[in-house]
C-alpha cells in the first residue's frame, strides 16, 4: 500500500499513513453531525506524524531511543495537548454518551470489564452477562 509513496521519503509516507487515518475518523464522525470536522482530526494524527518524526530524529541524534520516564512524559503531553480538539469533537458529538448508555445496559461490551478481568480482577464477561440475562 505504501508502495506510491516510498519515493517521496519516510517524512510524506508517515504523513500519509495518518492522513488516511483522519480521513477514516472524519468520515466516521460526519452521520453524527452530518458536517465534515476536518481540522481536529488533521490536528491530532498530523501531530501524532510529527511526533513518531520527532522521536526518529532524536534517536539518529542521540543513539538512544526516547524511554523510561523522560519518554512516557513525552508521550502523555503530547498526546495530551494534541489530543484536545478532536476529544472536545467527540465529546460533543455525544459519541461517549451513546457509549456510556450502551456499557451501562450491557456491561459485558465494556473495555473496562474485559480488562479488569484480564487482570483477574473482577468477574469475566460471560459471567455479567449470565446475570444480566433475565434483563429486559
Amino acid at each position: 500500500m505504501a508502495r506510491p509513496i516510498r519515493r517521496y521519503g519516510r517524512a510524506i509516507h508517515m504523513l500519509a499513513i495518518f492522513s488516511l487515518s483522519a480521513l477514516v475518523h472524519i468520515a466516521f464522525y460526519y452521520p453524527r453531525k452530518h458536517q465534515l470536522i476536518v481540522l481536529p482530526y488533521l490536528i491530532f494524527y498530523a501531530g501524532n506524524a510529527a511526533a513518531c518524526l520527532a522521536e526518529r530524529e532524536f534517536k539518529k541524534r542521540t543513539g538512544r531511543k526516547v524511554g523510561g520516564v523522560p519518554g512516557r512524559i513525552w508521550t502523555w503531553t503530547v498526546l495530551f495537548v494534541i489530543a484536545q480538539p478532536s476529544m472536545d469533537v467527540e465529546l460533543g458529538t455525544g459519541w461517549v454518551g451513546c457509549m456510556r448508555h450502551t456499557f451501562a445496559h450491557q456491561p459485558e461490551y465494556s473495555p473496562v470489564i474485559w480488562l479488569m478481568w484480564s487482570l483477574g480482577l473482577g468477574p469475566s464477561p460471560g459471567e455479567i452477562y449470565a446475570k444480566g440475562a433475565g434483563r429486559p
